[in-house]
This record gives C-alpha cells, sequence and structure tokens, in this order.
C-alpha cells in the first residue's frame, strides 16, 4: 500500500516535469558524473603509462624480420656477435616471462597473458631467423671448402700433356703452397660457427655432419697431394723444356727468312702500282704475325722455367717498317689522286690556300716519316717527297697567276715577259697547261708582276675610297638667326678627313706603283686642296662676317662708317647667296666647286678685313679720346657707341672703365624738358654707397667726351669732399661715431692715415727735439682706445653700408697700431728714420693744397679713383714689402 502511495505521489510530480530533467538537474547528481568522469581520465592515464612500460619490446613485432635478416647477412658481423644476438633474444623472453600477467589499475583489471605470449612467440621467430642464417652460412662455408680441396687435388693430379698444362700446373701449385696457410686459417671459424649452432641446441643435418667431421681427413689429403704433385711436375719439366728451346731456334730462322723477304721483294720502287705495293705489305705483316704468336707461345713456355727473353728486334722493326712503308705508299696514293684533280682542273676555279694548306701538310707528313727511315734509301720515299717539294716551289707561281689584281694590263706585259701567248680565262687553261707553256721557268718576272699588281690594286682602292667618301660627304648647314641667313657648322669630320685623304695621296705619289694612276692622284690632289681652301675662306669670311653683322645692324654705326657699311651690305648679299645655294645641295664636293666659288670668297674675306681695319681704326680714335675704353673689348665699346645717345646704355659697362662705379644716378635736365638731355648726379659703388658729384654732368655728344667729364667730376668731387673730412675729423677728435657715418669709406680710410701720419710724425719730432720716448708709447695707447670703440661700433645696430665702412677703417687702423708698436721696438726716434720712411704716409700738403702719398723717396699724389667700400685684407708685412716695391717701381 506505501508503495501505490509513493508511486501515485511520484506519478502526480512527474506530470509537471519529466524524471529524467528531475534526475539532470539534481546537484548531487551533477557531482556524482563529474567525480566518476574525472576518475576515468585519470584511470585512462594510468593505462597509457602502463602500456609505455612495454616500449623496450616494440621492435620484436616493428622490425620486419626478414629484410633485417639480409641487411645483417651484408655486413658480415663476427662469430661474437651473431653468438651475443642470438643469445639476447633469449634473454628478452625471460624477461617477458617475470612480468605479472594480470595487473590491477585502480577499477581496470588487465589480462597480459596474450600479449606476453605474442612476444615470446616473436622472441623464437627472431631465434629461428638468426639461427637458420647462421646454419646457411657455416654449411656453405664447409662446401665451399672441401669442394676447394678437392678440386685442387684433381688439377694436379692430372699429368700435363702441353706446355700449356704444365705452365697452368705449376703456377697453381705454386699459388696453393704459398696459400697453404691462409687455407688452414678458413678452418677454425668455420668449427666456430657449428659450435655457435650446437650452444643453442640447433640441428645439423647428418650429411653435413658427415663432411664436419671428414674435414680433418680432406686437409691431410690435400697436404699430400700437393707434395705428391710437386715431383711429378718435375719430371715433365724436364722433358718439355728440349723441345721448347728447339722451337726458339726453329722461330729464330723464320724471323730471318721473313726479313729477308721484306728487303728483297719489299715495294721500295715508286713504279709499282699503289695497290699492288699496299697487297705485298699486308702479305708480309700477316706472315710477322704469326710470328709474333709462336713467339709468345714460346716465352710463355720459357717463363716457366724462369728463362727471360725480350721480344725479337727484327719483328718490331719489321713491323716498324712496314708501317712506315705503307704509310708512304698512302701518302703517295692520297697526293697522286689530288694533284691529277688539279692538274686537270680549270685554273680559273683553283683555290690556291686551300692547295698550299693540304700540300704543306702532306710534306710535313712524308718528312716525319723520312726522318724515321733515314738509314733507308727507299726510293718510293724521296719520289714523293720531290714530287711535294716541286709542287711546292711552283705553288708561288700559281699564286701569283692567281692574284685577283692582276688587270689586262699585266696579262698583256706577263705574256711579253715570257714570249708566248695564250688566254687565261679560256677552260683549257689549267696547271698542266701552265707546266707545259714553261711559265715555271719565269717565276721571278710572274712574281714581280704579280707584286706590282697588288701594289696597284691597293692604289686603286684607295682611290675608290677616296672617291666613294667625297660622293657622300656633306656639309653641316644650318639655319643662322631669323633673317634668313644660314652658317656652317661643325667642320671637324671634314677637315680630319680632308688630312687623312691628302696623306693617303701623297703616300700614293711617293710609291714606285701609281704610275697607271698618276692622272688620278692629281686631279684628287687638286680637288681636295680646292675644297680644303674653300672651306677654310667659308669659316674665315663666316667669322668675320657674323662679326660685323651684329655691328652693321646698328644705325649709328652705320652713320658714322657710311662707306664701310655699303661695302658691308655688297658682302652680305654675295654671303646670303653662297650660302642658300649651299644649304640647297650641301655636298661638299660640289658646293665648292660651284663656279667662281673661290673668287667670290676671296673678294668678300679682303672686303670684310678693309672693313674690319676702318672699324679698329674707328675705335682707336675713341680709346686716344677716353683711354679706359681701352680696358673694354672691341664688342663692349661698339656696343657702347652705338647707343651713345643713351646714355643708360652705358651703365653695365662702367664697372670695366671705373674701379668701383658700377652706376650713375642720372636725372633729365628741367621738368618741362623736351629734348630727352639728362645729366649724372652722383655715383654708387658695387656695395650701394652713394657719393654726390659737387656739380652736375651733361651727358649729351659723343660718349667718349661725357665720360671724361664723369672721369672729372669724380676726382673732384672726392678731393672737394677729402678737404671736407679732415676738417670733420678734427672737430669730432676722438669721437668719431657720426663722422664714420656721414662720409664716404675712401674718404674716411684716406683722412684717418693722413691723421695717423701727422701723429706719428709729431711723436717722433718730440722724441728727437725734447727726448719724450713716451709719446709714441702714449699714442699707441690712444690708437688701441679708438679700436676699442671701433670694435664695440660694429657690434652695434649699423646698417651694411656703415659695417663695412668701419670693417675696412678698424682693418687699416690695426696695421697703424702694429706700425706704432714696431717703431717702438726698433727706437725709431727721428721723422728721417727707415723704420718710418719705409711706411707707406699720407700727407695733405699746403703748398699744392691736395692729398700726396710717401714711402722711402718717392712721393706721388693721391689719384681720386672712386674705391667705394671693398674688401679689405689684413696688411702683413709682406703686403708692405709689395707696397714698396710698387711705389718704388712706379718712381723710377
Amino acid at each position: 500500500r506505501g508503495h501505490k502511495d509513493m508511486m501515485r505521489m511520484f506519478n502526480m510530480e512527474s506530470k509537471q516535469k519529466p524524471i529524467y530533467s528531475v534526475i539532470a538537474n539534481d546537484e548531487e547528481t551533477k557531482k556524482l558524473k563529474a567525480q566518476i568522469k574525472q576518475c576515468m581520465v585519470t584511470n585512462a592515464g594510468h593505462l597509457v603509462s602502463y602500456l609505455h612500460t612495454w616500449d623496450n619490446c616494440r621492435e620484436l613485432w616493428d622490425i620486419n624480420k626478414d629484410a633485417f635478416i639480409r641487411r645483417y647477412e651484408r655486413a658480415k658481423p663476427l662469430m661474437s656477435k651473431f653468438d651475443a644476438d642470438i643469445s639476447r633474444y633469449s634473454e628478452v623472453a625471460n624477461n617477458i616471462q617475470k612480468e605479472e600477467t594480470v595487473q590491477t589499475i585502480q577499477f581496470v583489471l588487465l589480462d597480459c597473458q596474450p600479449l606476453k605470449f605474442a612476444l615470446l612467440q616473436h622472441c623464437n621467430e627472431w631465434q629461428n631467423k638468426f639461427t637458420t642464417l647462421l646454419s646457411e652460412m657455416a654449411t656453405n662455408k664447409l662446401n665451399d671448402l672441401v669442394f676447394f680441396l678437392n678440386d685442387n687435388c684433381e688439377k694436379l693430379s692430372k699429368p700435363p700433356e702441353t706446355l700449356e698444362q704444365l705452365g697452368d700446373s705449376l703456377a697453381l701449385l705454386e699459388q696453393l703452397k704459398s696459400d697453404q696457410e691462409e687455407i688452414g686459417g678458413r678452418f677454425p671459424p668455420l668449427y666456430e660457427q657449428f659450435n655457435i649452432l650446437r650452444k643453442h641446441e640447433v640441428q645439423v643435418d647428418e650429411k653435413v655432419q658427415e663432411k664436419l667431421d671428414d674435414l680433418g681427413n680432406e686437409w691431410q689429403k690435400f697436404a699430400t697431394c700437393l707434395h705428391d704433385s710437386d715431383i711429378m711436375l718435375k719430371k715433365h719439366k724436364d722433358k718439355f723444356k728440349a723441345g721448347l728451346l728447339h722451337s726458339a731456334e726453329e722461330y729464330k730462322k723464320s724471323v730471318a727468312t721473313l726479313v729477308d723477304e721484306f728487303n728483297n721483294k719489299g715495294p721500295f720502287n715508286s713504279e709499282k702500282e699503289t695497290q699492288a705495293a699496299i697487297d705485298i705489305i699486308n702479305g708480309i705483316r700477316a706472315s710477322s704475325e704469326q710470328l709474333k704468336q709462336q713467339e709468345a707461345v714460346i716465352r710463355r713456355g720459357l717463363n716457366i722455367f724462369k728463362i727471360d727473353q725480350a721480344p725479337n728486334k727484327d719483328v718490331v722493326q719489321l713491323d716498324a717498317d712496314l708501317e712506315n712503308l705503307e704509310t708512304i705508299w698512302n701518302i703517295n696514293n692520297e697526293w697522286t689522286e689530288l694533284y691529277n684533280g688539279w692538274k686537270m682542273g680549270k685554273f680559273k676555279d683553283l683555290i690556291t690556300d686551300e692547295m698550299d694548306l693540304v700540300a704543306q701538310k702532306i710534306l710535313k707528313r712524308i718528312v716525319k716519316v723520312s726522318r724515321d727511315i733515314k738509314d733507308k734509301k727507299w726510293e718510293v720515299a724521296e719520289s714523293v717527297k720531290g714530287r711535294v717539294e716541286q709542287f711546292k716551289r711552283t705553288m708561288p707561281l700559281i699564286q701569283d697567276l692567281k692574284n685577283p689584281a692582276l688587270r689586262p694590263r699585266h696579262w698583256v706585259q706577263l705574256k711579253a715577259e715570257v714570249g708566248k701567248d695564250f688566254n687565261h680565262e679560256d677552260d683549257d687553261f689549267t696547271l698542266e697547261r701552265i707546266i707545259d707553256l714553261g711559265l715555271d721557268q719565269y717565276g721571278t718576272s710572274i712574281g714581280e708582276i704579280s707584286g706590282a699588281a697588288s701594289k696597284e690594286l691597293s692604289i686603286e682602292q684607295a682611290i675608290k675610297a677616296i672617291s666613294s667618301t667625297w660622293e657622300t660627304m656633306e656639309l653641316d648647314i644650318s639655319p643662322y638667326k631669323d633673317r634668313g641667313h644660314h652658317r656652317l657648322k661643325a667642320t671637324d669630320e671634314l677637315f680630319q678627313m680632308l688630312e687623312d685623304n691628302q696623306v693617303s695621296l701623297a703616300t700614293m705619289k711617293a710609291s714606285r706603283y701609281v704610275k697607271a694612276f698618276e692622272n688620278e692622284v692629281d686631279q684628287w690632289e687638286r680637288t681636295l686642296s680646292r675644297i680644303l681652301e674653300v672651306i677654310e675662306l667659308i669659316l674665315t669670311v663666316q667669322r668675320q662676317w657674323m662679326y660685323l653683322e651684329n655691328i652693321f645692324l646698328g644705325e649709328d654705326i652705320r652713320k658714322q662708317l657710311p662707306r664701310e657699311s655699303a661695302e658691308f651690305d655688297d658682302v652680305n648679299t654675295n654671303w646670303k647667296s653662297i650660302m642658300d645655294s649651299l644649304s640647297k645641295d650641301n655636298n661638299a664636293l660640289r658646293g665648292t666647286h660651284q663656279p667662281n666659288m673661290l673668287e667670290r670668297l676671296n673678294d668678300m674675306n679682303n672686303k670684310l678685313e678693309d672693313i674690319q681695319k676702318s672699324l679698329d681704326m674707328y675705335l682707336e680714335t675713341k680709346r686716344q679720346i677716353f683711354p679706359r675704353f681701352y680696358f673694354l673689348s672691341n664688342d663692349d665699346l661698339l656696343e657702347i657707341l652705338g647707343q651713345s645717345r643713351n646714355p643708360t646704355a652705358v651703365q653695365p659697362h662702367l664697372k670695366k672703365c671705373f674701379d668701383n662705379i658700377v652706376q650713375l644716378q642720372m636725372e633729365k635736365i628741367g621738368i618741362d624738358s623736351k629734348g630727352g638731355k639728362m645729366e649724372a648726379v652722383a655715383m654708387f659703388s658695387a656695395d650701394g654707397e652713394k657719393v654726390d658729384f659737387n656739380t652736375q654732368v651733361t651727358l649729351e655728344g659723343p660718349v667718349e667726351a661725357w665720360l671724361c667729364d664723369i672721369e672729372d667730376t669724380m676726382r673732384v668731387t672726392l678731393r672737394q669732399q677729402l678737404k671736407l673730412c679732415r676738417v670733420a675729423l678734427k672737430k669730432a677728435g676722438t669721437k668719431r661715431d657720426k663722422w664714420t657715418k656721414e662720409w664716404a669709406g675712401q674718404l674716411l680710410i684716406t683722412t684717418s692715415q693722413m691723421q695717423w701720419t701727422q701723429d706719428c710724425t709729431k711723436a717722433l719730432s718730440m722724441i728727437k727735439d725734447r727726448g719724450d720716448k713716451k709719446s709714441l708709447k702714449s699714442m699707441k695707447k690712444k690708437q688701441v682706445s679708438m679700436l676699442t670703440k671701433f670694435s664695440d661700433a660694429i657690434r652695434g645696430n649699423l646698417t651694411a653700408i656703415q659695417r663695412a665702412k668701419i670693417v675696412a677703417l678698424v682693418t687699416i687702423e690695426v696695421h697703424a697700431r702694429d706700425v706704432i708698436d714696431k717703431l717702438i721696438k726698433s727706437n725709431c726716434n727721428d721723422v728721417m728714420g727707415f723704420e718710418w720712411l719705409m711706411q707707406l704716409r699720407f700727407y695733405w700738403e699746403k703748398e699744392i693744397d691736395d692729398c700726396t702719398v710717401q714711402q722711402t723717396n718717392t712721393q706721388f699724389r693721391y689719384g681720386y679713383e672712386y674705391l667705394g667700400n671693398s674688401g679689405r685684407l689684413v696688411i702683413t708685412p709682406l703686403t708692405d714689402r709689395c707696397y714698396m716695391t710698387l711705389t718704388t717701381a712706379l718712381h723710377l
């Protein structure tokens, strides 16, 4: 009843959830599942570990037994290793037997009986494989040894019937006696193999065992056989020796007979047919081969009796003679066929180089054979050699007659020389015909004619090459500017070709073979000279024309040189006509040989030279007026003169005329001026310094005239400003900051040098008059103080021009300080002392109211050339010496 109630309750609950779902979600059930799973995994690991304990037996079933045994057999192991390997498997089987048959690993029970049984089976199989191999090897060795002993006993016991059998038996007996110890050494290893089989209880076949047991008796029989055979063979040796010596004597007689036959009947005369001679040689060689075979048999027999005999020298010599004789007859046959082919062939088809090469090779072969038979007088050898040498002597004649340089005039000369008429182009003109005509007797004369033909051919080809070159040689004519003119460009290749060809023609004329081409050579010499002269004139005229063309484009020049302009226009028209024709046909040969070309170019060249002279005279007059024009090239001067009405065009050339005037400040005269006149009011240096002129310079009229005015105004302005700068310096005293900024750099330096000269003169006078030795030192302190102030000023905020002025001034003042220091050290105390006189000194001479420069005994007025603020190098003692040298030179 209670069970029914429970089932009722369960069924009621199950209506709500399935039973598997309830069990699966139960926490206790989940824990049990996890524990069981963990135990299974752990135990599986233990089982795998246990299985690994059998890995040391894996080779028993993994290795292929048959393949391993075959490799083992090829390795030929020692018997000790054989024994150890067989025993090892017995040990492995014992170890397997000791392993537990049943093992419990946690909840798993293992039965190892099938595994152990299988492994023991593998051990037995391995042992059987090894013992079977050992048994087979031992049996084979036993059978081989027994067969070896019995077979050799049988061979030695058989009496020899021939000399060859006697030799074989003696050799076998000697070999077995020497190997007897080695043969006896084969017994112990054999016994050892059977002992190992017995140790491992391997059953041996009864017949094999009987052979093994009887092996000692077989060895005794073998030794007895060797002894008995030795006695028997000695008896037979004496019997065969007498017959062998008789055969040797008969052999010598046969050799002598064959040698006599060769010497008496050999084909040594060239009258025999080649095939008959070869047949005789082959017959004697066959007999010689039989004798050599007989000799080989005799020598083998003599070796049996320890008698050494060298090969028969007569037979060796006979073979060599036969070989040489056959070679001679083969060469004879080869040469006969070759010569007959050349002799009957058409002469014009002969290839002389190939013939000469073949003859040379054959001659080398016959000479080599002749050296080998030098003691033998074989007529056939001398005959072949003589015929080939005769042909070699004829070969130069053939080559001369085949010379492709021979022309009809040479054949006429050749026929006249030999006194016979023939046609060298006929089919019947063959080598045989040449011999019949006796041309070989005139070899020297024919050779001279052929040599001359070759030399003439080279001249002929050179003339053709020159002609071909100038048929295609072109002048490089290209357009010039955009006014329809043309010009001749690169001519290096043309001049090189002219030079090369002229040298070639000169070489030809010096040759004694030029007679046939004398007219052509002379004609080409004249032609090339004409080309060279015309091209050089074209280049000369072109160079002058291009130079003058730019000049006479300007209207100003044309107005100043009207006659020359008219002449240039005439030249220009002719030049354009010539160059237009050359551009249409630019072939150098045709172009330079146009009618009156040379005369026209000469006339143009003369006119251009006259124009150039007139132009040079015109420029010279301008330079005489303003000499600074000598600093300018003709082109620059012509550019200036060509634009004399445009003063601004002169600006780019000012730096070439003046030391440091790069530009003038130009202004138009008057605000309402309609004439366009200009005046210069100031000058600028390259560094940008500006100096105003004291008076304006009107820029009108010839350019050379107002440039002279500019030069004069420059000097006047600088002289007046230098006087004012001196006054300003006296007012400034030691405070020179403002002074340096207000005046031009050149004026600052000159004024500073005049002041320094004045101060030094005063100090030296005080030393002489009052004995005040401190005056120069006081001046040095003053100089150092001034330099310090200049240094401070340089580090200040200055413009580029101001900084350049002060830097140049400092350079001069530093040198002035060094001079003072030098005067102090040399104890200079007089203005007439050389240490002072050697210095470059600046004075303002009141008598002339001008600045002068003095050094040693020289004196010059200051030049007032505007210098601007050009860079100043440090003044060194070498600079002072240079100044002294220059001033002295100017004074001379």
